[in-house]
């Protein structure tokens, strides 16, 4: 994983938006947390730390999602536009705190903006039967929204940094995904990297021009694709531990190693 990469401008073009690691600073969120999404143009939904955020403008104000758990921290963030559903990763670091939230968020895009309306939190800590326990510590969340023959749409993946391996489940937003409807992929097989500082890189992203999943480990320095459709993993080691994905349009990745200030061109 090398390359020159000066033929790439900077800033990049429109053209070459990523997927991945976002810029350090976000809208209204002084902090310059990255865990961070927009809906519908200028609905913005954002971590707090402990408080899950969202305006309806760049210019704020800030407001509080109402039915975030009480002192869980946000660790991952993402949305469907076509279903109009948000998720959201929130853990305590204990073994039976661990949850995705999720919510409903049509409401926001009204003239006169409404809160998002919490439908389901989904308990991911480990259960009975997993080959590995402790604090599932569930973090960056990604969507593979593809709708074509063979696959279930909207299925949803998050990684899971404490036990390692990956929590997945459909929501097809009309019902409500329930514990029931989860499943994991390459527990005991995808390495963990329970040492993340949470903001300082996407750890999975999804690429539709590869429709692969893809993910790091930088605690175990490994590269994983997941097949959303066959769940077929395929693991590389890589030379330094990641911090982040970006993934182009075009197919390229670059993954990032925040620690010794190195950039690597996937190939």
């Amino acid at each position: 994983m090398n390359g020159d990469l000066s033929r790439y401008s900077n800033p990049l073009p429109s053209s070459l938006a990523c997927n991945g690691c976002a810029s350090s600073h976000y809208q209204t969120n002084g902090y310059g947390n990255m865990l961070a999404v927009t809906f519908n143009g200028n609905r913005n939904f954002y971590s707090g730390g402990t408080t899950l955020l969202w305006d309806a403008s760049a210019a704020g104000p800030a407001q509080t999602v109402p039915g975030w758990p009480s002192g869980y921290t946000v660790s991952g963030i993402t949305l469907n536009p076509s279903t109009k559903r948000l998720y959201v990763s929130a853990s305590k670091g204990t073994p039976t705190e661990n949850k995705i939230v999720i919510y409903n968020i049509a409401p926001t895009a009204n003239a006169t903006p409404g809160a998002p309306i919490k439908l389901t939190e989904l308990d991911v800590s480990a259960q009975p039967g997993w080959s590995i326990q402790g604090p599932s510590m569930p973090g960056d969340i990604v969507i593979d929204s593809a709708n074509t023959a063979g696959r279930t749409p909207n299925r949803v993946f998050a990684y899971l940094r404490g036990t390692g391996g990956l929590i997945s489940f459909t929501d097809d937003g009309v019902s409500v995904p329930s514990a029931a409807s989860l499943s994991t992929i390459g527990l005991g097989s995808i390495p963990s990297s329970a040492s993340d500082v949470i903001a300082t890189g996407y750890k999975i992203v999804y690429d539709p021009r590869s429709d692969l999943v893809w993910g790091v480990s930088r605690e175990a320095r490994v590269v994983f694709s997941i097949d959303p459709v066959t769940f077929q993993i395929v693991q590389k080691p890589t030379p330094a531990g990641f911090h982040g994905l970006w993934i182009l349009p075009t197919g390229t990745f670059f993954a990032i190693d925040r620690a010794n200030l190195r950039v690597y061109l996937g190939r």
